[in-house]
């Protein structure tokens, strides 16, 4: 192959390999903070996934790029000619070759990149929803609270009222005393 041929390949195998290095990393990392994220849904792990996303954004941006370059240079052949610098050939399977290999690869990447980031989107959605539904308990039970607490204050008003050290004829009645009380008690069990 020409000289050409041969420091094309090992420019694209270079910067092919180094686009898988950067999205085997982030996988490796992303199952890390997965895992993390399921045991603890914690702000920092969070923020750690915010910080792949875009992490992965930008390798499936770089491959994406890439690839539509490789493809718009596999649709000109004239383009393909000017890879030949020592003769104008008719022949480009060689040059075709190299760059199709080139662009299966890519393809492969961004698309192994574009399904982590929907596994990483629809895995916090999950969390997002079972942090909802914990968050919705926490309501209920605080709602339930102080519910109860309106309900005993509203109790202890009218027992103060009735403790206090003015004199009236309420104090005196025995059936006031149970009215009152049965009262109490019919608005407590209903709310």
């Amino acid at each position: 192959t020409p000289f050409s041929f041969d420091v094309l390949e090992t420019t694209l195998v270079f910067v092919f390999e180094k686009i898988h290095d950067q999205f085997e990393d982030a996988n490796r990392v992303s199952e890390r903070i997965l895992a993390k994220l399921t045991a603890e849904p914690r702000d920092e792990n969070f923020e750690q996934l915010l910080t792949l996303k875009k992490r992965l954004s930008r390798i499936e941006m770089k491959a994406t790029e890439l690839e539509e370059l490789l493809v718009e240079i596999l649709k000109d052949d004239e383009e393909l000619q000017d890879f030949y610098f020592t003769k104008k050939e008719q022949d480009t399977e060689e040059i075709e070759s190299i760059l199709e290999n080139t662009l299966e690869q890519i393809e492969e990447i961004a698309d192994r990149a574009h399904h982590l980031s929907a596994n990483i989107d629809d895995t916090q959605e999950i969390l997002t929803l079972k942090l909802d539904q914990m968050r919705n308990v926490i309501i209920r039970f605080d709602l339930m609270v102080t519910a109860l607490t309106a309900v005993l204050a509203l109790l202890a008003v009218v027992v103060g009222l009735f403790g206090m050290n003015i004199k009236n004829t309420f104090e005196q009645s025995h059936s006031v005393f149970v009215l009152v009380t049965v009262g109490l008690v019919v608005i407590a069990i209903f709310f």
